[in-house]
């Protein structure tokens, strides 16, 4: 038997041994193995789609459609169910492109956990999501691929419907891409259906177990040693995993920080709005200084006067006077001058 590492090995068995007999088993009891259905996942609902590609019945909500499909199934498989694809429409999901320092490779899944509020608006707990490195890095610092997002809440209701239904859940993909993506729980119910068929299925497995024994004991060996190199390595990059963590934590405290101080202060862009709408025709502004709590506008008007109770008109600022004596620019005729007012809590209080 060829040299194989432990992962392999369980691919080879199951392609030389536990495929061929699953589908011997299903030609014996079950007829032909039956070819996987397909349900879009699409905003405002889902469709199922036979083996062949041909839309079968279009569903509109979990809730209400799951005796429809189910009835549909049993009609059209003799009450032998298939493994259901998945595959959802791009507008239910959130795509970018992201870069992470190359120690974050070995602790991927836990390392977009912690930063997931910061790469999506969503915390890790409310969204399934799928890191695609790119093909050739430019760097071998950091760690680059697109980052793929989805609610929960827009699949789970159509998962529970399919696992409350007996049927077990494929591959995930996008509409029109072939690449598995991991947009479902971590693990999945077996279905009713196919209980008969799996039970004997393990007992041939069982069977050919115990004539391969030999190649499973070097199999778990081959497991062994690549458990003690995974210790190794995991303890060598323990130190690292435990600064990286520790920036993650100064980074969060940091951007609460900043948040908290944001909101402390008016956004630039209202405070040039409320100007905008309530500066009359006939004037403008030549020049705005904004501080943390307090405005100076400098311009000219047709009636500086008059501005005063226009601004002090507005909840976003007070005490409105003139900083210098208002004087007439002799080329326009109009009155140059130059207002300082207080910052409030703004319009919106």
């Amino acid at each position: 038997m060829a040299a194989l590492a432990g992962v392999d090995f369980f691919r080879h068995f199951q392609d030389r041994f536990v495929d061929p007999v699953k589908s011997c088993l299903a030609a014996s009891f079950g007829g032909e193995v039956q070819s996987r259905g397909k349900l879009r996942l699409k905003p405002g609902g889902a469709a199922y789609y036979a083996a062949d590609g041909e839309l079968a019945i279009e569903l509109s909500s979990p809730q209400q459609d799951g005796a429809k499909l189910n009835a549909f199934l049993h009609r059209n498989s003799n009450n032998d169910k298939p493994e259901i694809q998945i595959e959802i429409d791009p507008q239910l999901v959130m795509t970018r492109q992201v870069r992470l320092p190359l120690a974050a490779k070995r602790n991927l899944v836990d390392v977009l956990g912690y930063e997931m509020d910061r790469l999506s608006p969503f915390e890790a707990d409310q969204v399934y999501y799928h890191f695609t490195p790119q093909a050739e890095q430019q760097t071998t610092e950091w760690l680059a691929g697109q980052l793929t997002v989805v609610q929960k809440q827009r699949v789970d209701p159509w998962y529970r419907m399919l696992t409350e239904l007996g049927l077990a859940i494929g591959q995930v993909t996008l509409v029109d891409e072939r690449q598995p993506l991991m947009l479902k729980p971590r693990q999945a119910g077996v279905s009713h259906s196919g209980r008969s068929t799996t039970m004997l299925l393990w007992a041939a497995v069982m069977l050919l177990s115990v004539m391969t024994a030999g190649g499973l004991v070097w199999q778990q060996r081959q497991i062994a040693i690549d458990l003690q190199h995974k210790m190794q390595a995991a303890r060598e990059q323990a130190a690292e995993s435990m600064r990286l963590e520790e920036q993650l934590t100064a980074r969060r405290k940091a951007i609460g920080m900043v948040s908290t101080q944001r909101q402390d202060y008016l956004a630039v862009s209202d405070i040039l709005l409320e100007l905008t709408r309530l500066i009359p025709d006939g004037s403008w502004l030549q020049r705005v200084n904004l501080n943390a709590d307090s405005l100076i506008v400098s311009g000219v008007s047709d009636q500086a006067s008059a501005l005063i109770a226009l601004l002090e008109a507005s909840p976003m600022f007070a005490s409105v006077r003139f900083k210098s004596p208002v004087v007439r620019d002799r080329r326009s005729g109009k009155e140059k001058f130059d207002l300082t007012m207080n910052l409030t809590q703004g319009p919106e209080s």
